[in-house]
């Protein structure tokens, strides 16, 4: 197990990080045929511009899953779980003979009540968030915390350690946070450190939270260059920690799994392919330009910026000062 790591958040991370490159490389090549903008470049921004795959089967395939997912997860009409006693147990008490009838309907209000209470959480959006995540790029990383709710870590911001049997060992999470948000004693104490350019609204502060699992617990701290922000040190129970690291596909001996996508990578790949060649060649087919004089000159820029079924401004040109001339026609 992972002992005496205070500090060491941000050096653990950059360890395993390029263990987790080749799952988010394969993740991009399927985002690129699918859904770009789920898995962006590094150094992306608002300002960011994302191809356009030439065939839209892989979108509508991955929303159409992503959506029938979601309706099974968190169906709108009945309750997505049933609380039942065991018939073993039920018979041998011998219960009276409404008991089970009474028992039921107890079950149906907590029932109810449970998915009442997931309705006014708001979880459906983060859930709906996660699922084309786990679909294209088959990791995402889920926190439940008790005062926002759900809330969703994509592969690009979090690195994870297994055991052989695919339990996790480590998670560490990394945030771009502004500085406000720190206290202003810490922020006072750290500010010497941040390194970078920029002004001070467009600055930021890295935070990682590092979450790691003990014999007997998990223990969970954040930093933030080097420092452990004060009042982030915690502890959860081993079957109770808030932090899950899911995977589509898991694959033993892998930290992190295959995507559902992935499996069908080759196909969409010869698809956006073969639409690209089709729509290029038949654009290429269609165009159509109108010369004038078989035996002129026409210049090469003027014909290549020419819209489709114009007549260029120089080749016009040409003809009215060429050596042509009209006969009239008297009547």
């Amino acid at each position: 197990m992972v002992q005496d790591v205070k500090g060491k958040a941000e050096s653990r991370y950059q360890e395993l990080r390029p263990l987790r490159e080749p799952y988010l490389t394969k993740a991009r090549e399927c985002a690129k045929v699918t859904l770009p903008m789920l898995f962006p470049p590094d150094g992306h921004s608002g300002s960011t511009s994302y191809p356009t795959p030439f065939q839209a089967l892989g979108a509508y395939g991955v929303n159409n899953l992503a959506s029938k997912l979601l309706l099974t997860l968190l169906p709108p009409t009945h309750p997505c779980f049933r609380l039942e006693v065991d018939e073993l147990i039920l018979n041998r008490e011998n219960p009276p003979e409404n008991f089970r009838a009474e028992l039921e309907e107890a079950f149906s209000v907590i029932e109810r009540a449970v998915m009442k209470r997931i309705e006014m959480s708001g979880d459906r959006v983060p859930l709906g968030e996660m699922l084309p995540h786990l679909l294209v790029g088959g990791n995402v990383l889920l926190y439940k915390d008790a005062a926002q709710g759900l809330r969703v870590f994509h592969l690009d911001r979090y690195v994870v350690k297994r055991d052989p049997m695919g339990k996790p060992l480590e998670i560490i999470v990394h945030e771009e946070v502004a500085p406000a948000s720190l206290e202003p004693e810490f922020y006072e104490r750290i500010k010497e450190r941040i390194k970078g350019e920029g002004t001070s609204i467009d600055r930021t502060v890295n935070i990682y939270t590092y979450v790691y699992r003990t014999p007997k617990e998990w223990r969970v701290y954040q930093e933030c260059y080097g420092e452990v922000v004060p009042d982030s040190e915690g502890t959860y129970p081993l079957d109770a920690c808030p932090w899950f690291p899911l995977r589509m596909f898991r694959i033993d001996g892998e930290d992190y799994g295959r995507s559902y996508v992935e499996q069908y990578l080759g196909d969409l790949q010869s698809l956006e392919g073969l639409t690209q060649a089709i729509l290029e060649g038949s654009a290429a087919a269609a165009r159509l330009l109108i010369l004038v004089r078989p035996g002129g000159s026409t210049d090469a820029d003027s014909l290549a910026n020419t819209p489709n079924g114009v007549l260029s401004k120089g080749v016009r040109m040409m003809f009215q000062c060429s050596s042509f001339k009209s006969k009239r026609i008297s009547g």
